[in-house]
């Protein structure tokens, strides 16, 4: 093979840049500190690099987290153990108040004080953390306490069967409630309302389901073929011819699915994929006596029995004469008593406002509240009326595609809170220099005390759960940390080492190149 002056040159060229390009790689290592500067270098590196970062952003945000639970927690309290020492120093007094001995002034004096003990214990009440109210449950943009220390939120039977969550993710699959109920701290009277007795939570009856959903979302690449995929509607089973449905050859298409089932239910029913990739069954026969219908269950398939649904509640002042809106009494218990209703796990506030005239009639109650429902709802969703027994009744309309509609009505059961109310008696007692009610007074903020104590046990529980992941995180991070550097970080005297020795070899290919290419055009004009 006859080489040439423009081979050895081309050649030379190539080698001179591949030294060239490795010593540039080495420099990229000393300058940056890193093995690979993109993917490429090294994929599965990058890969373990990125994994190692992902792990290290999640550690610092449940780092955050939880140093937010501590704040919220520490706040909390804070102003529980501030109650105590109220609650503590207002026993000082009762006791002195108490030895009968006091003149009608001393006594005076040592109510005014209690007053202002009263308003420290409103004032912890409405404790904020990063601008929420710690104890107000669910409302935490709300105060839970007034001026009066009556309770400013609505607090119906959904919250006193339900305590208040407020949790913070502080590891992978674990999270922490950092709430501590205001009704838990300062206690609550129930109320005796005119529309308690009669008014029920709502009932579930009527219309059974007419639609079904199969699994989440129907997966396309499975083998369905020894599955049982029957549907029964109104009694009547329907059999699906399962022989076409297997996705492990070829994944299956929607129309194979949805014809595979059309095929079986005729003109009883129809089914489809709707927009969530849900395989939808809907019967074209139900109502009222009609058994609800089902699809066969089996290891791929997954029933969730929905539909239509009828669900009633109704709301009574215990008579069959109906609130007259137009009397004081009337009037204060229409626009008072807030309603709270449920449905299907949504909940809103229905307060009618100043937009009610005065002397407002029945019917523009009833108006009033529709457009007030409408607006948290939506249009016919919930309708609110009056039945042929002056009853307000309250009733679902067709909701959702799907979903069976359940309905819950409340209204707030508890306005005062129990701690503020024996504060007050008290100061009554005070202000007319009744001595022994004053001391029969000593075991009940010895209660509310005690009650003080068992809270800050629990919330000190709590604290040192959150200290113990709060150095777990820490401990992770160091680690996690040493394993991203160990992955990712270059070992600096070696890549010195390395690079001096690209820098000899790159030298020596130009070096080298020089001897070897001597011939020049004044060579070739000898």
């Amino acid at each position: 093979m006859r080489v040439t002056n423009n081979m050895m040159t081309m050649q030379l060229l190539l080698n001179v840049n591949r030294n060239l390009a490795y010593m540039s790689k080495r420099q990229d290592e000393l300058a940056t500190g890193k093995k690979i500067s993109v993917p490429s270098d090294d994929p599965v590196l990058a890969s373990k690099v990125l994994a190692r970062r992902t792990d290290l952003a999640e550690l610092e945000q449940y780092a955050k987290n939880t140093d937010d639970a501590l704040g919220w927690m520490e706040i909390t309290e804070k102003s529980i153990e501030d109650n105590g020492n109220v609650l503590q120093r207002m026993r000082e007094l009762m006791v002195q108040a108490a030895n009968g001995i006091n003149t009608a002034e001393e006594t005076q004096k040592i109510a005014e004080e209690i007053k202002n003990l009263k308003d420290q214990l409103i004032s912890n009440g409405n404790a904020t953390f990063a601008g929420r109210y710690i104890f107000s449950g669910f409302e935490t943009n709300q105060k839970l306490l007034d001026e009066n220390g009556n309770f400013n939120i609505d607090v119906d039977q959904y919250a006193l069967n339900n305590s208040p969550v407020v949790k913070y993710e502080v590891s992978v699959g674990e999270s922490m409630n950092v709430m501590t109920s205001g009704l838990d701290v300062y206690g609550y009277v129930p109320e005796t309302n005119i529309m308690t007795n009669a008014f029920p939570s709502g009932n579930a009856t009527g219309i059974p389901s007419s639609k079904e959903y199969v699994s989440g979302a129907f997966d396309l690449n499975l083998n369905y073929t020894a599955q049982n995929l029957d549907v029964t509607i109104g009694g009547v089973t329907y059999n699906v011819d399962e022989s076409s449905l297997n996705g492990t050859v070829r994944p299956l298409t929607k129309e194979q699915v949805v014809t595979a089932y059309n095929d079986a239910i005729g003109t009883n029913g129809i089914a489809y994929f709707n927009a969530n990739n849900q395989l939808v069954i809907e019967s074209s026969n139900y109502g009222p006596g009609v058994p609800p219908m089902s699809v066969a269950a089996s290891a791929y398939v997954t029933t969730y029995t929905a539909g239509v649904a009828k669900t009633e509640a109704t709301l009574s002042n215990g008579t069959t004469t109906f609130v007259d809106p137009l009397t004081a009494d009337g009037r204060d218990i229409l626009t008072k008593n807030n309603l709270n209703i449920v449905v299907n796990g949504i909940s809103r506030k229905i307060k009618p406002d100043a937009t009610l005239p005065v002397g407002f009639t029945v019917a523009d109650y009833i108006a009033h509240m529709n457009t007030k429902i409408d607006t948290a709802f939506g249009s016919d969703i919930v309708d609110f009326s009056i039945n042929g027994a002056n009853q307000f009744e309250i009733t679902t309309k067709n909701t959702s595609e799907g979903v069976a509609a359940e309905l819950i009505v409340d209204f707030p059961r508890v306005h005062q809170s129990q701690l503020i109310a024996d504060v007050d008696e008290l100061l009554s007692y005070m202000m007319s220099g009744d001595n022994k009610a004053i001391g029969g007074m000593l075991d009940t903020i010895d209660d509310h005390i005690g009650k003080m104590l068992s809270l800050r046990a629990d919330i000190g529980a709590r604290n040192n759960r959150l200290d113990m992941i709060s150095k777990k995180i820490a401990s992770n991070n160091i680690s996690f940390t040493k394993l991203l550097s160990d992955a990712e970080d270059a070992d600096m005297s070696e890549v010195i080492m390395l690079l001096k020795n690209a820098e000899n070899v790159y030298q020596a290919s130009l070096s080298t190149g020089a001897r070897v290419i001597q011939p020049s055009l004044v060579d070739f004009l000898r």
